[in-house]
């Protein structure tokens, strides 16, 4: 598999995710390559939490896909 067309899978199934800041968090995290911090500010959270968001969003995401 291209990795074009590993980031078209995950955007995809990452899309079947309900609009909630961990939606937001993996999406900009693995689709737009933003970091962390850059993140975190974006969304109006500290690191640590946007850290959890991502966890958090990555477990939805397990459960959705």
């Amino acid at each position: 598999i291209k990795k074009r067309d590993a980031i078209i899978e995950i955007d995809r199934a990452i899309h079947k995710l309900p609009e909630t800041k961990e939606k937001t968090v993996l999406a900009e995290y693995y689709i737009g390559r933003m970091t962390i911090p850059k993140i975190a500010e974006g969304i109006g959270v500290s690191v640590r939490h946007c850290h959890r968001l991502k966890q958090n969003g990555f477990k939805m995401f397990l459960e959705v896909n």
